[in-house]
């Protein structure tokens, strides 16, 4: 009995390291320990508790040990002092909130996996791990929300699913009454063993899908940067091409104005000139995010009843990144063409200002008067929405502000984004 004890101790100690390291990271940003050193010292819970609870048997000598090697875990992240034993004190009293839970739910004479008895129930250890997992990746994908990183749903069920299945299979086998000790020691190792695994290809799933999306984004950016540089690249061709035709254009005009054919005259410098201003590019700030989406986004609007007034005033760098910028301009100019599309009066202003620091940008553009349901408050079903609520996301990375206002005529999109 006391070696199935001790056991029992070593593993719920030894399996429940796995959500305790991803909950000192959801607490902790960086970790500065090499590998070996943090291999060590997550070792050390194991090791240390089960000496304690086997061999001491003393509820303060446990205690005091949970704490030390909760301290040594923390060894392993930049963090200041006051900050590790915050988090100390809170994964100890969430994990005697828990157990004290479980006690009540099951009926077991506190059997803690912390402190307290050194005797364990299979049940109180199952049910006490899996729940360390859940709170672990409930923490952790809130955490990814704060950060901005797209969550999928199948993710957060499996948060869910994975816990309760565990803890339904251990009471399946420990109600067997034809098991051996041994083997329902080695079964309950198995399940969290596959907790232990899915936990981390939920880790593996979450940064292969970040890595996709970022991908998608940086495949984009690439193509907005080439558009650019193709069309720096066709201007400046076009003004040394004519620069090279000067004295050839000069000598025509002379002719003209020479024979009395003024009419001819001025027909061929408005050629000259359109021709020039087809070279224009729509935004030259030097800011190659702005000028690269603006152009990008414009470069193929043809239409002559389109009123286009752009005044976009930035410096080359901003602290804002380039991903966050693409995001907001590119949405704000592709919700205007859309919306114009509908009207027969059809304008499209954007100002982009930095002041003081703030990056200021508002964007105009006529529309018909018609929203879809909910599309005031950012949540219609229309890709328009889904548009400004991507804007919002990057928006609030800055601590930002954004306001959305409209007439029966004009759509309008005010943006404070600070760090400019």
């Amino acid at each position: 009995m006391e070696l199935e004890n001790a056991v029992l101790i070593l593993m719920g100690s030894f399996f429940i390291i796995f959500p305790l390291e991803r909950i000192m990271r959801v607490f902790f940003e960086k970790r500065t320990s090499s590998t070996p050193f943090m291999v060590v010292t997550y070792l050390f819970y194991p090791l240390s508790m089960t000496i304690a609870r086997v061999l001491i048997r003393l509820p303060a000598v446990t205690m005091l040990t949970l704490a030390l090697a909760l301290l040594v875990m923390s060894l392993n992240y930049k963090a200041s002092w006051l900050k590790r034993i915050t988090t100390i004190v809170s994964i100890f009293a969430f994990g005697l909130m828990l157990e004290f839970s479980i006690v009540t739910l099951y009926g077991f004479y506190l059997s803690s996996l912390f402190v307290f008895t050194e005797v364990l129930d299979i049940m109180t250890v199952v049910s006490v791990v899996s729940v360390f997992f859940l709170a672990a990746l409930l923490l952790q994908n809130f955490k990814n929300i704060k950060r901005d990183v797209i969550v999928l749903p199948m993710f957060l069920v499996s948060a869910f699913v994975i816990p309760i299945l565990s803890i339904v299979l251990a009471a399946i086998i420990v109600s067997s009454a034809d098991i051996s000790t041994f083997f329902m020691l080695l079964a309950i190792a198995i399940i969290l063993g596959v907790d232990v695994l899915a936990f981390y290809l939920f880790d593996r799933l979450t940064a292969a899908h970040e890595h996709r999306l970022k991908s998608v984004l940086h495949a984009q950016e690439k193509e907005y940067y080439l558009t650019q540089c193709r069309l720096m690249q066709e201007s400046a061709g076009r003004v040394r091409s004519s620069r090279h035709d000067m004295k050839i254009h000069m000598a025509a005009l002379k002719s003209f104005i020479t024979e009395g054919k003024a009419s001819s005259a001025a027909e061929y410098i408005d050629t000259f000139l359109g021709g020039i201003g087809e070279s224009r590019l729509l935004s030259e700030t030097g800011n190659m995010a702005f000028d690269s989406i603006i152009n990008y986004k414009l470069k193929d609007v043809n239409d002559s009843s389109l009123k286009l007034n752009l005044r976009v005033k930035v410096p080359p760098v901003l602290e804002v990144a380039d991903a966050d910028i693409v995001t907001i301009i590119g949405n704000l100019l592709d919700n205007a063409l859309e919306a114009v599309a509908k009207t027969t009066e059809k304008s499209i202003t954007l100002n982009v200002a930095l002041d003081n620091g703030v990056l200021l940008i508002k964007a105009e553009n006529s529309f018909n008067g018609e929203l879809k349901e909910g599309f005031a408050s950012l949540k219609g079903g229309s890709d328009h929405g889904y548009g400004l609520k991507n804007i919002k996301r990057s928006v609030e990375k800055y601590g930002g502000y954004m306001k959305v206002t409209h007439t029966d005529t004009v759509f309008s999109v005010s943006i404070m984004l600070y760090g400019g």
